[in-house]
């Protein structure tokens, strides 16, 4: 497994969290922020109104194992400027075969 944490900051206009990657096995996006809720969608098109919530202090997860797809690309957009979100992906490693 290759593990792998970052932040990016979120406004009111869609962001991508993260790109499509078939050899992601696990995702979390964390909203760090004490009031602003933030949202996650498929596509740039994500909006408050569209998307699905990530309410204050809480974090969406994907696991492959649960049958999720956290190999899909995701974005985020929140209710309020520069929110502070967490993101953490874990990555399978293939042996190449020579």
């Amino acid at each position: 497994m290759v593990k792998q944490n970052y932040s990016i900051v979120v406004g009111i206009t869609a962001v991508r969290a993260v790109h499509s990657l078939k050899t992601r096995s696990s995702l979390v996006i964390a909203n760090t922020s004490a009031t602003a809720v933030l949202y996650y969608g498929s596509d740039n098109s994500v909006t408050v109104t569209s998307g699905i919530p990530i309410q204050p202090k809480t974090n969406a997860v994907f696991l492959r194992g649960l049958g999720d797809r956290p190999d899909l690309e995701r974005w985020v957009v929140s209710d309020t400027a520069a929110t502070d979100v967490r993101i953490g992906e874990e990555t399978e490693q293939y042996a190449e075969v020579v």
